[in-house]
């Protein structure tokens, strides 16, 4: 610690980051009180907690303090701040004891702050490490939280430091703007300390499937007759619409006098996916959408809506996964009011990543399910006393159960714990966990990737196409954040001179996906072997149906192959037949998934094979 206590004196006073876009500049001060005293009680907790971040690392913090001193002191641009540090750096420890300060500051006694979590539970855990007086914060969350609310103070307007979710952020804001949102207010001013935990977007990508559509015929036609029509049309009329077409979605809310809050109630108890048709088809109504097609999902309506006003910023991002991301990229490029403070990145030289060029997405798991519990089963094997942390899809109806068939298949005391996407970038319950397995990543669809860089990169469907090469950046850019998160659930969280401690992951992964091509940047350092746990090939004219399409793809990888002639091939003269023995055989689907090849066909059926195109953020 006194070599890098050293390292921060050398350091200048001033230091000057220019945005190119916008020619903001931020000045960077390391005489400021809030920032001298947040940077003492870091590294006292360093020291003690046996932390030894590198000069780049501290440059980075002291950076993101700056910004939140910056902040107190009403001296900010108003402008996006993203600060980028790997998972178990020190960005929360560091915005927690900058409030810590904020509160205790006797010049700055009029100061509030607004801090934006993911989950509940972070908001939990953030109160708990604080260790604020109650008199000094608050929670707001919604109304049935009534435990998390009555932390601190109990009134969201009494408390120096609010705590809420971003959700609640974007909700409370809907048409308003920030400075309008009382409840997000301390006794009616607006707080100026704002830090947005983990990633941001200015908004909401909108991906409305023509099926979506075809779900809300039913629901509304006995109330909204006239509507109903409109929207079975609206659904006819994409039928047959190519990918990439540009369409003026009609204004059947204006046509038909119904508006958004209306329309929300008759939805309110229908599955969520529904509530979400009804709220983005409505957003996307009087405008232009891009038309994408989702393989077998068909057309889907693309867009975005902007769900954080102008006048939050200024606010600083915390986001461990902004390197690595290309939102960030395309928002600094193309809406031009982001600055990126300085970063540093962790080495990984004592993580070995091992990967297993499977099918890792949900098609896999209804296909060769067994395959990846036999898989996940050989490895915890080899270290059955030891802690092991297991990634994976969660369980739904007709998918495979795999902490269920993992745990039927254990002996004797494996320590082993599971934790489903969707909630693998929120905790720090397994940091101590030096074995961890990613069994099977997510994939969303085509849409939801051109939903996104529209987003970010401020282009609504009305300024045209975007670049097949700009979805593509995002799309490897989100599987990279998915990797990067998850992986950190386990030690490589942990920071010992910059470096990760030993970790040991496996990984199982599509080669057509492209991840394991993204790992060394990624994780820098680190050692990517490959993994085969299982080996099964399919048997009999299945085989011979998956050896042709090889072969036809690779003398044609552009080139889009008819099932009639896949049919013709292996022998097999009835259609009806070759549908059930080989088109929707579980090992056919697997390999299909594992050469990165979708469905596809240009008029109502799905016909023929093609390579999954570019633009959905394969590698080449």
């Amino acid at each position: 610690m006194i070599a890098e206590r050293e390292c921060l004196n050398e350091l200048v006073d001033v230091v000057e980051i220019p945005d190119n876009y916008n020619n903001v500049t931020t000045t960077l001060s390391i005489s400021d009180p809030l920032v001298q005293g947040t940077m003492n009680g870091l590294r006292t907790t360093f020291d003690h907690r046996g932390l030894s971040p590198t000069h780049e690392m501290w440059t980075a913090l002291e950076a993101a303090i700056q910004v939140m001193a910056n902040m107190a002191q009403g001296s900010c641009d108003p402008v996006y701040f993203v600060s980028s540090l790997d998972p178990g750096v020190g960005k929360t420890t560091a915005m927690i004891h900058f409030l810590r300060e904020l509160v205790q500051s006797k010049d700055h006694k009029g100061i509030s702050a607004l801090i934006c979590l993911g989950r509940l539970e972070q908001i939990e855990t953030v109160v708990r490490e604080i260790s604020l007086q109650d008199q000094d914060f608050a929670v707001l969350t919604a109304k049935d939280n009534i435990d998390l609310n009555s932390l601190g103070c109990g009134c969201p307007e009494e408390g120096r430091v609010l705590f809420t979710t971003q959700a609640m952020v974007e909700a409370r804001c809907v048409y308003k703007s920030f400075s309008e949102v009382k409840a997000l207010q301390f006794r009616g001013q607006v707080r100026q300390v704002r830090i947005w935990d983990e990633a941001i977007l200015p908004g909401r990508a909108i991906a409305v499937r023509r099926d979506s559509i075809a779900s809300l015929l039913s629901t509304l036609r006995g109330s909204y007759p006239g509507l109903t029509d409109a929207l079975e049309e609206l659904f006819v009329h994409l039928r047959g619409l190519v990918d990439k077409t540009i369409i003026d979605v009609p204004s059947l809310d204006v046509t038909f006098d119904t508006r958004l809050n209306d329309v929300s109630k008759f939805v309110i108890d229908q599955p969520e996916d529904q509530r979400k048709a009804v709220q983005d088809l409505w957003s996307l109504m009087g405008h232009k959408a891009v038309v994408r097609v989702d393989g077998h999902k068909g057309p889907t309506l693309v867009d975005y809506r902007t769900t954080l006003p102008e006048d939050i910023k200024p606010i600083l991002a915390l986001d461990a996964s902004a390197r690595v991301r290309a939102t960030y990229d395309l928002w600094e490029r193309g809406r031009g009011d982001l600055i990126r403070l300085p970063s540093a990145t962790k080495r990984y030289d004592n993580l070995t990543i091992n990967v297993w060029d499977h099918g890792g997405g949900k098609s896999a798991y209804r296909g060769s399910g067994d395959q990846i519990v036999k898989g996940v089963l050989s490895v915890v094997a080899t270290k059955p006393n030891e802690d092991w942390l297991v990634v994976h899809h969660k369980h739904k109806p007709g998918l495979l159960d795999l902490p269920l068939e993992v745990s039927k298949g254990l002996s004797g005391n494996h320590k082993v714990r599971f934790l489903n996407w969707g909630a693998h970038d929120g905790t720090n319950e397994f940091k101590d966990v030096s074995n961890v397995i990613l069994a099977g990543t997510l994939f969303p669809s085509l849409s939801h990737y051109e939903g996104l860089a529209r987003l970010s990169s401020g282009r609504p469907a009305s300024t045209g196409l975007l670049t097949d090469q700009m979805i593509r950046n995002t799309t490897l850019g989100e599987h990279s954040h998915m990797i990067l998160q998850a992986l950190c659930r386990s030690s490589v969280r942990q920071n010992q001179n910059g470096e990760c401690p030993p970790v040991t992951a496996y990984l199982i992964a599509s080669p057509r996906s492209g991840i394991k091509g993204l790992l060394p940047k990624v994780f820098p350092g680190a050692h990517i072997v490959t993994w085969e746990p299982v080996k099964k090939q399919p048997q009999g004219k299945v085989a011979d149906a998956v050896g042709y399409v090889r072969n036809w793809f690779e003398d044609d990888p552009n080139g889009a192959l008819a099932y009639k002639e896949v049919q013709r091939a292996v022998g097999i003269k009835d259609r009806s037949n070759f549908r059930t023995t080989i088109r929707h055989h579980k090992m056919f689907q697997v390999a299909l998934e594992e050469l990165g090849l979708e469905e596809w066909g240009t008029g109502k059926y799905l016909t023929h094979l093609r390579r999954i195109p570019v633009a959905f953020g394969v590698a080449a």
